[in-house]
């Protein structure tokens, strides 16, 4: 657990701060890896690599294989890494990639005035694609959340480190979360789809596992089932 610290710049003090996942969270991951595959001859890469491709990527799954990447260096002669991005994001508006009560969430938040953060494990490329689906089905800039990407899924874990103990009680948002503000929150919430990103010994740091994949809640809620209701609840100590 972090040490505590004292602030003396100007703060924010809130009862709740709320960090989501973004894969498999707030996007549809599976319906992502398919507008690519549908996006592929577009960049001249011919069926048979094509295949080639789906059948490394699925022997793969579960491990560090960024997709994106090896697209980007396959075809970097003749598309730069700007133009895929722009492609697959045009590729995205005929697919529903955003899950779609993401909007409505957020919004209740920002109603609320619940400081809230997106915090991505994953290629920088590959992600800030999915950011920009994300953005551009929010249709309102104002909607987008401060955006952290890193190299590790213990979410949870890197919060409690990173989320100094303020002596006036609750937690400093991390800098990269908060987007630059001074937020002390009494409790952080992150929403993911895994439970090891959620596992954490602290207190004032809780987890809500979501499950958009299966029919049942053997696993989690699903991001639609999550109200704006259930959230406030997790800030009333």
């Amino acid at each position: 657990m972090s040490h505590s610290a004292s602030i003396k710049e100007p703060t924010r003090h809130v009862p709740l701060f709320v960090v989501f996942d973004l894969d498999r969270t707030l996007i549809d991951t599976n319906a992502f890896v398919e507008v690519i595959w549908r996006a592929l001859p577009k960049l001249g890469m011919p069926g048979r690599d094509i295949e080639a491709l789906k059948e490394e990527e699925l022997s793969r799954r579960g491990e560090q294989f960024d997709l994106i990447s090896e697209i980007a260096e396959r075809v970097s002669k003749s598309h730069s890494k700007e133009q895929l991005a722009a492609l697959l994001v045009e590729a995205a508006e005929s697919w529903t990639i955003v899950y779609g009560e993401v909007a409505g969430l957020l919004g209740d938040l920002k109603q609320y005035d619940v400081p809230m953060a997106i915090m991505t494990y994953g290629g920088e490329l590959s992600q800030q694609i999915k950011l920009q689906i994300l953005a551009e089905d929010l249709k309102d800039e104002h909607l987008m959340p401060p955006v952290l990407i890193v190299d590790h899924n213990e979410k949870a874990k890197w919060i409690d480190q990173n989320a100094t103990i303020a002596r006036e009680g609750g937690r400093i948002v991390p800098f990269e979360l908060s987007g630059g503000d001074t937020i002390i929150a009494d409790k952080i919430v992150i929403i993911d789809d895994k439970q090891p990103n959620l596992d954490v010994d602290a207190d004032d740091i809780e987890g809500i596992l979501i499950d958009n994949q299966s029919s049942s809640h053997e696993y989690g809620i699903k991001i639609g089932e999550l109200t704006i209701s259930q959230l406030l609840r997790h800030g009333v100590s």
